[in-house]
């Protein structure tokens, strides 16, 4: 049984003129714990978990620009969240989903009482409240990700095929449909998932000649060289073991 968001609406007046889209605020995935968006924001290797916590901007574009309301109200109060998002290039498994909007008490995805739905390559989750709270930068929900098979990568869907909710928000700010539910593909467009778990690090190759001789009391040289596989420069060599008298001279380039 699928559930249509019914928001509470905040502003009574509304406008008889519709407004182009707000091409505003922004959701975003987080993978690292510092609470924002970058190329480090990657899926952990297969079999590992990755949690990831899904931000939600009400307020502020991905380039940091101030959203403005693009009808009756404002942008000051936010009362729901729903996300569709799809894993691409393998299969994952979605758990432990966690909201952390502490007033958005009620379910609504997929029915009620469900709040969160899963299988190896979507999941849908969205919750919401009768007592609107004050918008900006927040925390949505957290949910652990675990890479099954491929290289995944995560993406944000403004629809699923679990649920019957487009990924959205819940605002105090009408829209030109005037549902005061802001939708990702319709009324904003900025969001960011996460990319696949890089290449595990590899150690750099160090090449030696097996032996060195001379005559004694002649001064015996050889090149050692390193290289990473992984293409890092390499900034600094050292040398332990050395016999009595003998030197290493470190040349990184």
């Amino acid at each position: 049984m699928k559930c249509v968001i019914r928001h509470v609406i905040i502003a009574a007046l509304l406008s008889l003129a519709f407004a182009a889209p707000a091409s505003a605020q922004y959701v975003y995935m987080d993978a690292n714990g510092d609470g924002v968006w970058s190329t480090a924001d990657r899926m952990s290797a297969n079999g590992t978990p990755t949690v990831v916590s899904i931000w939600v901007n009400t307020g502020f574009n991905k380039n940091g620009t101030a959203a403005v309301c693009n009808g009756v109200g404002d942008m000051s109060l936010w009362n729901s969240y729903a996300a569709n998002i799809v894993a691409t290039g393998g299969t994952v498994s979605f758990t432990a989903f966690t909201n952390q909007q502490p007033t958005f008490t009620t379910t609504c995805a997929g029915g009620p009482g469900v709040d969160f739905i899963a299988n190896a390559t979507e999941m849908t989750a969205c919750r919401l409240t009768t007592s609107p709270e004050p918008g900006g930068l927040k925390k949505a929900f957290t949910v652990t990700v675990t890479a099954l098979t491929g290289t995944p990568t995560l993406s944000f869907s403004p629809f699923g095929a679990l649920g019957g909710n487009q990924t959205s928000f819940g605002t105090s700010c009408s829209t030109p449909l005037f549902d005061y539910t802001y939708k990702l593909g319709d009324d904003f467009f900025d969001n960011d998932g996460l990319g696949a778990a890089g290449a595990a690090d590899q150690a750099p190759v160090v090449t030696a000649p097996a032996t060195a001789s001379g005559a004694e009391g002649t001064l015996i040289t050889f090149t050692v060289t390193a290289v990473d596989p992984d293409g890092t420069a390499i900034t600094s060599l050292t040398a332990t073991g050395l016999p009595a008298g003998a030197t290493f001279t470190a040349n990184a380039t």
